[in-house]
């Protein structure tokens, strides 16, 4: 897919109904069939003459696309003194300036309503900005009309009046919703070959006008980063961000035909998880629109039309005039494929459908989306995640790379998928080196001109890393490419090429119309087999006439014998001759006893492939192999399908070679293939991906056999079947039969919480728009889920008010929430779960239930509320830093504040973004959880959505307040935000204690009762609170609020006792976030001045509780331990 130019209609959609109605603009589509023909309609009509007088009526049997009048069949006016003038047509809930014979179009929605006004009454219409009738109001002579009290929203807009009064009404009043733009943004709009550039300001309407081609050319469409936006050489579009287009040319013109371009995502609701997709329509002379909207699936379906089965149809309602644009959002997991449609008549009556070209493009060609959606990773080596390639952390903005990031990537667009992270670290740099793996695209249909484009940097080895386009219906590798320019520094024009990305066009046409997808291969290590790549484009219209240097050369393996192999390999002793064995990087030869990658010197990387060969009884592989073995991601032997060229086996030096000196004395190797499909052949791949001395691979002697040698000369196997990874950390290994494109699994904050018992129990929660869903769980020592447990869910539907202030936009939209309890568990022990939804489970939640007799350690901040993305990277170093030097955390606690506002769905997902809800969490809610979108303290109804505490507290807090027992401790969670249940909490607290003797009870609550920063609220506590605790022997008291990181001593009646085995520990924590105060605490033992961020690692014990606080170094800056006291 191109680089996505990003615009939007948010500008004034004029009252023009998509029903006889003809506009223009928009570009390359299929055409299709359809059964419109042959479809029987009927038309629902309202004669709407005033409140009193609404009469219905039904007009059957006509036909799709029919011309109709509707005249006839309006009713009569009601006779009387009152007389009645029509005054417009309201089609499909869209108001349409039309005479009352006007001749519609019909489509298969028609809702038709005549409006009238009496003559004793003026009508009052209120219309948004869309056209949509709001309300109609009837009212007297001088009177004043009533709008509607609950009016459309618009991302980038708020409200602002109506175009006309409807105050002292003397006529008929027609007045649209106004509103004011929020941002004020311009925009530059750069054209070029053509005129109209200049600043636009946010959501306006720019036209750009294309210069007279020159003789013997035509104009032909507009691009933007590679993008076909429009046809016309005169364009009218929405801006939403800076902008270059340039008017392309051809030697003749478009055909003359109605065409659609889509424009997915745009990003305006994301907070409600939706996308946002606009189309624009081109509607050439002797046509008449019909209908225009989009198709839906639930799945990926590359070709979608109204035809497919399972596809949900959405005709628009409304459209802009000046545009020809249109959009609606979806929710994600009901809109996995997404395509405009357009249906049109020609000027023979005969009706046409024609669809966008975003079947033909991959999706996030471009990595334009800032991360790696529409991919789908696969593992090649063993199951170990840290060696998976194809990160999220490699889709980068830098246009630059190296050390010092000035090397050039010569990308296109804002992001691209580069090298490593940015900014540069160079552990991570060698790391991705290392790392090997696939990355497939979503499918698409190849069409236009049958050329693509892309762009690669890196890949030295151009055997082990390349792009491949493969048949999605079959997985035959129909091309392969590689960066051939890899490090040409003259071609570049660079000091450095080695990441640099060249452009390429690749020549497809032989297989237009088919189903492809692109496969990324990282397939060895180090050596600059490493791909950074851009601006895969695959829907060029026109042909491009590429540079002898832009012209991709496909170097699709040439197997030797394929289609008619048997069960030997030719050639097998590899002593005279390379016959039959394909040598395409020209580095193998015959010398030192066998075949040896020496063609070039040590330094020389490539393969050698086999002639093809079968299974049958002859299962064994065996061969003798040398050379540098020992760096066993560098130099092995794979064993690939032919017509896919997937590996299905790498075998890696045996066992006992693994620390061998690199040489050439030839060690025998066998292995098993009797695994493999007897149906299908297979071949050979050497590979030599080492530079060094004796850098080389070397092997001979190659033949099947029916019989097995000894098992201390059996090769290692480190291919362990084809596998998808989440491409965040390369874990949630799935295994798979093929590669299929994954589409999203529709699961949002999934969580684990202790439940009441945590050595045998387990909470959890998550959200989704599905209403039902599926939980899978296992031991952690079952990674695949093999041998999971499923169970069954329904959601429980949830939903807030919903507003935008500030950008922000507050309040969750309708979805469904899921809590449930995992029981019978065995303690201290490791688990994995997950979410499945449409087949496609989530990523992996890890946790590990409770020691009932053992010590445990876990992790404590508070107040990790961040603004910005930024400002969570302070809780996630801490975090990282904690796991470092302590080792994992049998749970997680935060005590509050962990978002700025808890109505804001954006602040929860920053919460996520700091990687704590990767741990168990104990929580509670503080006064920002609690917050609307004035910052009001009012409901923990929006933290209570996010997790699934144990339902054992007050009646009063049931969802935020609980206790649960851990091991030795019973930690109590007060949600003590609001005051107006003291007394009941109190009593709860009292009978929680009498019935679960532990030794140590440990408080967890947002408000300090001794914290400096709000001392009018710790006096509140400490009234409240105080005398309970040391009735109930409270050992610490965890709490946030205040900013400030301070401890007091063992204290009663709020003074210290003097003696650790009496008395309570009032801990404030700091801050695990961004924002610290230096307000002097009083009473402390300790207080850290200046207070910087920070978190606790508690260890709990038989005999102490002992509490390190470490800073984002990891530099300890307080410790202390809390004894059991006697009698606990």
């Amino acid at each position: 897919m191109r680089k996505k130019l990003l615009l939007t209609c948010l500008t004034l959609l004029l009252f023009c109904v998509l029903i006889g109605f003809a506009s223009r603009v928009l570009p390359q589509v299929s055409a299709a069939g359809g059964n419109q023909t042959e479809e029987v309609v009927s038309i629902d009509l309202t004669s709407y003459f005033d409140p009193s007088n609404i009469i219905h009526s039904t007009v059957s049997n006509r036909t799709y696309g029919e011309v109709f009048s509707l005249e006839p069949s309006v009713a009569a006016a009601p006779e009387g003194a009152i007389t009645y003038a029509f005054l417009y047509w309201e089609v499909n809930g869209t108001i349409v300036d039309k005479p009352l014979d006007h001749e519609f179009v019909l489509t298969g929605q028609n809702v038709m309503k005549a409006v009238f006004s009496p003559s004793d009454q003026h009508v009052v219409t209120f219309v948004d900005a869309n056209g949509k009738i709001l309300k109609i109001d009837y009212v007297n002579d001088g009177a004043a009309a009533t709008p509607p009290l609950t009016l459309p929203d618009r991302p980038g807009f708020d409200t602002d009046g109506w175009s006309v009064s409807y105050e002292s009404v003397s006529a008929d009043v027609i007045t649209f919703l106004q509103y004011a733009k929020t941002n004020p943004d311009e925009y530059t709009v750069d054209v070029i070959f053509g005129t109209g550039a200049g600043t636009i300001l946010y959501n306006g309407v720019a036209t750009v006008v294309a210069a007279a081609p020159a003789e013997g050319m035509q104009f032909h469409h507009w691009e933007s980063e590679d993008q076909v936006i429009g046809y016309g050489s005169t364009f009218s579009f929405t801006v939403f961000k800076d902008i270059t287009l340039t008017a392309i040319y051809a030697a003749t013109a478009p055909a003359d035909s109605p065409r659609v371009i889509l424009e997915t995502d745009l990003g305006l609701r994301h907070t409600e998880f939706k996308r946002t997709s606009l189309a624009r329509y081109f509607l050439p002379a002797g046509y008449t629109f019909v209908e225009c909207g989009f198709l839906t699936h639930s799945d990926r379906v590359a070709g979608l039309s109204i035809d497919t089965v399972g596809v949900i149809r959405r005709r628009s309602q409304k459209t802009n005039a000046a545009t020809g644009e249109f959009l609606m959002s979806f929710s994600a997991g009901v809109a996995q494929t997404v395509r405009a449609y357009l249906i049109a008549k020609d000027s023979s009556g005969d009706l046409v459908t024609v669809y966008d070209a975003s079947a033909y493009e991959i999706e996030n060609g471009g990595f334009e989306t800032g991360d790696l959606s529409g991919w789908t990773t696969f593992g090649i080596w063993k199951d170990e995640a840290a060696l998976t390639a194809f990160r999220e952390e490699r889709v980068v903005s830098t246009p630059y790379y190296g050390s010092s990031s000035t090397n050039e990537y010569n990308r296109d667009g804002i992001y691209h998928y580069g090298l490593y992270v940015f900014p540069y670290v160079n552990a991570n740099k060698d790391l991705n080196q290392e790392r090997m793996g696939m990355m497939r695209s979503t499918d698409f249909v190849l069409s236009g001109s049958g050329f693509i484009g892309f762009k690669l940097g890196g890949g030295k080895n151009d055997s082990e890393a390349y792009l491949s386009i493969h048949d999605a219906d079959t997985d035959l590798e129909l091309a392969r490419y590689a960066n051939r320019h890899f490090g040409n520094t003259t071609l570049s024009g660079t000091s450095n090429a080695e990441g640099y990305m060249f452009q390429y066009y690749a020549d497809l046409s032989a297989y237009l119309g088919r189903t492809l997808y692109v496969l990324l291969v990282d397939g060895a290590s180090h050596e600059w087999n490493v791909l950074a790549c851009d601006s895969i484009d695959t829907y060029l219209p026109v042909a491009p006439i590429p540079t002898a240097d832009q012209t991709a050369v496909n170097i699709l393996p040439v197997i030797t014998g394929a289609g008619t192999a048997t069960n030997t390999i030719p050639n097998s002793d590899l002593t005279a001759n390379l016959t039959g064995w394909e040598n395409p990087d020209g580095i193998f030869q015959i010398a030192n006893g066998g075949a040896i990658s020496s063609v070039g010197g040590d330094s020389a990387v490539g393969a050698l492939r086999s002639p093809a060969f079968t299974i049958g009884t002859n299962r064994y592989l065996r061969y003798d192999f040398a050379g540098a073995i020992q760096y066993d991601k560098q130099v092995f032997v794979l064993v690939k399908e032919v017509g896919t060229n997937f590996e299905v086996l790498r075998l890696v030096r045996r066992a006992d070679q693994a620390s061998r000196a690199d040489g050439g004395d030839f060690k025998t190797h066998w292995f098993d293939l009797g695994t493999l499909d007897p149906a299908k052949e297979y071949y050979l791949e050497v590979v030599d991906n080492r530079n060094g001395s004796w850098g080389v691979a070397l092997i001979k002697s190659v033949s099947l056999v029916s019989s097995p040698l000894s098992d201390y000369q059996m090769a290692e196997s480190t291919y362990y079947g084809l596998a998808a990874v989440d491409s965040d950390h390369g874990q949630q290994r799935t295994p798979v039969s093929s590669l299929e494109s994954n589409p999203d699994n529709d699961t949002w904050y999934l969580n684990a919480t202790p439940a009441e018992t945590a050595g045998t129990t387990i909470n959890v929660s998550w959200q989704s728009e599905n209403a039902t869903s599926a939980l899978t769980y296992t031991i952690a020592t079952d990674p695949y889920f093999q041998n999971a447990t499923t169970v069954d869910l329904s959601g429980t539907s949830f939903s807030t008010a919903t507003s935008k202030v500030g950008g922000i936009d507050f309040g969750f939209s309708a979805r469904y929430l899921y809590e449930t309890t995992l029981s019978g568990l065995s303690p201290n022990t490791g688990y994995l779960v997950r979410t499945v939804q449409g087949g496609k489970a989530s990523p992996v939640q890890a946790f590990v239930t409770g020691d009932v007799d053992g010590s445990f350690t876990f992790l404590y901040m508070t107040d990790t509320q961040a603004d910005t993305f930024a400002e969570t990277l302070v809780t996630q170093n801490l975090y990282e830093k904690a796991l470092s030097l302590y080792g994992p955390m049998a749970f997680g606690m935060i005590t509050g504040d962990l978002v700025e506002v808890g109505m804001a769905p954006l602040y929860w997902d920053r919460f996520y973004a700091t990687g704590l809800a990767q741990l168990t969490l104990l929580t509670i809610p503080g006064n920002h959880d609690y917050q609307n979108q004035d910052r009001a303290t009012t409901s923990s109804s929006y933290y209570a959505s996010i997790f699934n505490n144990p339902k054992n507290g007050d009646v009063s807090r049931l969802d935020s307040s609980y206790y649960v027992v851990y091991g030795n401790v019973l930690f109590i969670m007060l949600d003590i935000v609001t005051r107006d249940d003291v007394e009941d909490q109190e009593a709860w607290f009292y009978d929680v204690v009498a019935a679960h003797a532990q030794d140590f009870l440990v408080v967890g609550m947002h408000y300090s009762m001794f914290g400096p920063t709000h001392p009018d609220e710790a006096a509140a506590i400490e009234a409240d609170w105080l005398a309970v605790f040391d009735a109930a022997s409270v050992d610490l008291v965890l709490s946030g609020h205040d900013h400030v990181y301070a401890r007091t001593e063992a204290m009663t009646a709020g003074v210290a006792t003097g003696d650790p085995l009496s008395g309570t520990v009032y801990f404030m924590g700091g801050s695990g976030g961004h924002k610290v105060y230096d307000n002097s605490a009083s009473p402390a033992a300790f207080q850290l001045i200046p207070t910087v961020p920070t978190c606790s690692v508690i260890t709990v014990s038989s005999t102490d509780i002992t509490v390190t606080t470490i800073d984002q170094a990891g530099t300890v800056v307080d410790t202390f331990t809390i004894p059991v006291k006697s009698g606990s």
